[in-house]
């Protein structure tokens, strides 16, 4: 990516980094995100382990934040995908930021393989046992 030096923009790379996302709603943080080409492949790291990506759960649909590298764009696969992965979908250009933040398109089989190491007993509850 092409980077531009001197920009107006990195007072606001400061509020990412001191964390103060918090205190702005998610569409201010993604109004950000047409400056893409002024942040470095260093801040685009950090953003990637921060949480900021508003994510409602479907089981008691509560809003927790993630991180960009948690969160998968789209709407999801199957019913079960959609319980064990955060897909979101915020519009074409938030979701060019966002992948440029680390958010995937999809699970890969590394994922998958994680998840199912990682929390065996809720992908088997989750899957309905032996039934599926």
């Amino acid at each position: 990516m092409r980077q531009r030096h001197g920009s107006g923009l990195r007072p606001y790379l400061a509020v990412f980094q001191v964390r103060l996302f918090n205190l702005y709603p998610f569409a201010t943080i993604l109004s950000f995100s047409h400056y893409l080409i002024d942040f470095s492949q260093t801040e685009l790291r950090k953003l990637s382990k921060t949480p900021f990506v508003p994510v409602t759960s479907t089981e008691d649909n509560s809003t927790k934040r993630l991180q960009p590298i948690q969160c998968y764009s789209g709407a999801g696969g199957t019913e079960l995908h959609c319980k064990l992965f955060a897909f979101v979908d915020f519009g074409a250009r938030a979701n060019v930021f966002l992948g440029a933040c680390g958010t995937k398109q999809e699970p890969s089989v590394e994922d998958i393989a994680q998840i199912l190491v990682a929390e065996p007993r809720k992908i088997y509850k989750l899957a309905n046992g032996r039934e599926k």
